[in-house]
């Protein structure tokens, strides 16, 4: 059993002050312990729900990211096509050449 409060040898003499006891027994030190439980794992389950959300997240943006990347590299290699076709026809011109007709 805890006690919280101080105990004095005037028993039967009147204070001034005003003296607070708190008993806590067996029964409601369990209730105790099974609430501060629940407090914590609600707080752990509330933690562990928003890492998860937040995990998702960056998994959407990672795929967003990549998609993008692909997209950057084949701009690029079509630049790169383009690049050397009109090169070739800009060498073909200087060469005297003329362009095939179908």
């Amino acid at each position: 059993m805890i006690f919280i409060g101080r105990r004095n040898s005037f028993l039967g003499a009147k204070k001034r002050t005003i003296e607070r006891r708190f008993f806590l027994g067996p029964v409601s030190a369990k209730v105790v312990f099974f609430i501060i439980l629940a407090a914590f794992s609600i707080f752990y389950l509330s933690q562990s729900s928003q890492i998860a959300s937040r995990k998702i997240v960056q998994s959407g943006l990672e795929k967003d990211m990549m998609d993008k990347q692909n997209e950057i590299d084949q701009i690029k290699l079509e630049g790169q096509r383009l690049k050397a076709l009109s090169d070739v026809q800009s060498e073909a011109e200087k060469k005297g050449m003329e362009p095939a007709s179908l």
